[in-house]
């Protein structure tokens, strides 16, 4: 049984354990190394390695410290903006469009639209749970992903008009607000992007790095099943799901 372990999901980290018996993948490190241990219960020599989205450091601010102990995958320009040389020590190179293997995962890049050197999302496939189509930080998305997808986990950031609002209220600054709209996907993009995907197959649809200020968890939960008319989950710390 392969499951995902949501480590954090938003701007104070992000992290997420993908697992079975005997082998493990992890997405972003964001998070202290400590809490992927916890939730691999700390059989570590499981974990064939961890895939990066990108620089920034509530996704990658630990990314020294997870490759100590394995394989990190992450772009050029991720690593570079992480002051790491490419393949070197544990730290290889992330192409994009073009398969390559973690262990019995395979793992597919593409770019996404984020303000860092090469940011990329990922399609991960693995025999016991199919294929996941995972996206966070970026404005939007430019590909129509046309075959089945079993499980999405996506980032549902905000709402225009509630990031006017947090702004209007004083609650974030006039500069994080643009920055907001122009770098993270938003409620009715996340939508767009869902409805550009084959969804015939989708067990479950995670909405990921939701924000503090100017997101809704339960408004977008509810849009997003409207939209696609399928389970959908909120990541929140601690959440535990099986892929089945």
């Amino acid at each position: 049984l392969m499951t995902i372990t949501t480590l954090g999901s938003g701007s104070s980290g992000n992290g997420y354990v993908l697992q079975n018996e005997t082998e493990a993948l992890i997405i972003e490190c964001g998070v202290n190394y400590k809490h992927a241990v916890g939730a691999l219960k700390g059989n570590v020599s499981k974990v064939n390695g961890c895939l990066v989205t990108h620089s920034h450091g509530d996704h990658a601010g630990f990314i020294k410290q997870y490759a100590k102990a394995f394989n990190v995958y992450a772009t050029k320009g991720t690593l570079e903006e992480c002051g790491i040389q490419a393949n070197t020590f544990h730290c290889c190179t992330t192409p994009l469009f073009k398969e390559f293997k973690v262990g019995n995962f395979v793992v597919k890049a593409f770019d996404t639209e984020h303000d860092t050197q090469e940011p990329c999302g990922f399609i991960i496939y693995h025999e016991e749970m199919g294929t996941m189509l995972f996206i966070t930080d970026t404005h939007h998305i430019r590909y129509k992903f046309n075959f089945p997808i079993n499980h999405v986990f996506i980032e549902c950031n905000h709402t225009d008009g509630l990031v006017d609002k947090s702004v209007e209220n004083g609650v974030i600054p006039y500069k994080v607000g643009v920055r907001a709209k122009a770098t993270h996907m938003s409620l009715e993009r996340c939508i767009n992007c869902l409805n550009a995907c084959d969804l015939s197959k989708t067990k479950n649809i995670v909405l990921i790095h939701i924000s503090d200020n100017n997101g809704n968890s339960n408004m977008f939960k509810n849009k997003v099943e409207m939209a696609t008319g399928k389970p959908v989950y909120v990541a929140t710390k601690g959440l535990v799901l099986d892929l089945l």
